[in-house]
């Protein structure tokens, strides 16, 4: 059986909150004991079928290694979701790597990516999470394109235990399609493994509950503090 993310057994019961049902507590890895609580991550808080999906996209390629993209306006802490997908993985023991793209020039980016000593020669196991995927220079997406091409058919050979991928990106296919053509064919090569997070504004029925979770942990922090 794969090491994969899953909701508790049925039996179960969900909490009411204001009239609807609240989302179990707990997320639990199937072959170990170790229990991923939603009370960790607000990314996993709500009861819309957006937050429902991302949990079941979760569950699927959380065990896997291939390269994932993640698509969502900022502020909507994707980072989060790519550290619930490690912490899920089979490497979730091995280093998890946050690059931002902002913070960075062209050429530094470039070389702590792929130069000599850059993070996709040296890191061999763990998560490496890179935001802004679509917006970066043409020549790190042609890199990104050949490196990507190049794990797909070492993996197609049986070769495997590679680093894993998790981008981000605030991508507008009908927007940035002609802007951008590179940025478009990583897109597409990664659409199988995409997820895309609506903002709060187009899943309110999340609020009460990602309000909930804010105070009652303001409240525990208060509470150590005394």
């Amino acid at each position: 059986m794969s090491n994969e993310l899953v909701n508790e057994p049925a039996g179960e019961q969900a909490v009411e909150f204001q009239g609807k049902p609240q989302p179990r507590p707990d997320l639990a890895l199937v072959n170990g004991p170790r229990v991923i609580s939603y009370e960790n991550y607000e990314c996993l808080i709500g009861v819309s079928p957006n937050v429902s999906d991302l949990k079941k996209f979760i569950g699927v390629h959380a065990s896997q290694t291939h390269p994932v993209l993640l698509i969502g306006e900022r502020g909507l802490r994707l980072v989060q979701i790519a550290r619930v997908m490690h912490q899920a993985g089979a490497q979730w023991a091995q280093p998890f790597f946050a690059v931002n793209a902002h913070g960075h020039s062209a050429e530094a980016l470039h070389n702590i990516l792929f130069g000599p000593q850059g993070m996709i020669e040296t890191i061999k196991q763990g998560t490496i999470y890179i935001n802004e995927l679509t917006s970066l220079q043409s020549l790190l997406q042609q890199r990104f394109a050949a490196y990507l091409e190049e794990q797909r058919w070492r993996e197609r050979g049986g070769f495997s235990g590679r680093q894993r991928l998790v981008f981000a990106s605030e991508w507008n296919h009908a927007d940035r399609m002609a802007e951008n053509r590179i940025a478009h064919g990583l897109v597409e090569t990664l659409r199988p493994f995409t997820f895309a997070v609506r903002p709060l504004r187009e899943r309110s029925e999340d609020i009460p509950y990602i309000a909930k979770h804010l105070v009652s942990r303001i409240a525990h922090k208060t509470s150590e503090a005394r």
